[in-house]
């Protein structure tokens, strides 16, 4: 047997590989526009969208996408306006609020409700309430 030892010098001028960096940190949401997106596809009907947004403990609250869907039909009305939006943040997410008056497909009219949407520092909706406004 005819082993030979390596030699320690020669791996000293290989190349070295680079080092893969961490990847880069995801980009922090804007709660605001993060609340207007899923707001905006409740007002115009996507329930589907909607519904993808949500976390599995807000989907597992409603139950299926119909009970969510009609909650937020009898609050939103056929073309609803919007009246006012708030946003307070913390350091686990945020809660976005847009006041909605609910009017009919002639527009006329009705109550106005609140659309309270909890968010995650993810931006990921860990709520959603439809409620008379005060």
């Amino acid at each position: 047997m005819n082993e030979q030892a390596a030699d320690p010098s020669a791996d000293a001028s290989a190349p070295l590989e680079p080092v893969a960096a961490d990847p880069p940190a995801p980009a922090p949401v804007d709660a605001r526009t993060r609340g207007r997106e899923v707001t905006t596809l409740l007002e115009q009907g996507q329930w589907a969208q909607a519904w993808a947004s949500l976390s599995p403990t807000a989907q597992a609250r409603w139950g299926t996408v119909a009970a969510f869907q009609a909650a937020g039909q009898d609050a939103l009305g056929a073309q609803p306006r919007v009246l006012s939006e708030a946003l307070v943040e913390d350091e686990g997410g945020a809660v976005y609020s847009r006041v909605l008056e609910a009017q009919d497909a002639a527009g006329q009219g009705g109550q106005s409700w609140a659309v309270t949407i909890r968010l995650d520092s993810q931006g990921t909706v860990q709520d959603v309430e439809f409620a008379p406004a005060q």
